[in-house]
């Protein structure tokens, strides 16, 4: 893991890590999922924002393609998987987060990865 990985993650990343914790999923996944656990209430979640996240993070090697599925007419699904360094990331980012927290939202945010990612050990 690059040193600047868990300094350079935004929330709306660490959020996509912890989701990566719970199983493989494509982008349109990590919506539906962001948007029925409420997270969407602590951060805007766009489809734009999240595929610009998503392709950050796998350019940052946090996280890597394992497949593209079509079903019916519908576009090409690409899922991801998280690497070690995102598995990685994602623990650092909380544990750095959570003792220098000065805002609620952030507060919201480390602790929902940091259940996350406890749920999935």
């Amino acid at each position: 893991m690059k040193k600047d990985a868990v300094d350079t993650l935004t929330p709306l990343g660490v959020m996509v890590l912890a989701l990566l914790r719970e199983g493989d999923m494509h982008p349109y996944e990590m919506v539906r999922l962001l948007r029925a656990r409420h997270d969407d209430r602590l951060l805007a979640v766009t489809n734009g924002t999240l595929y610009h996240t998503v392709a950050r993070l796998q350019k940052a090697g946090l996280l890597e393609e394992v497949g593209v599925d079509r079903e019916g007419n519908r576009p090409e699904r690409t899922t991801y998987t998280l690497t070690a360094a995102g598995r990685e990331a994602v623990v650092a980012w909380v544990r750095r987060a959570l003792p220098r927290i000065d805002r609620d939202t952030d507060a919201r945010i480390a602790l929902a990865g940091r259940t996350t990612s406890n749920a999935t050990r």
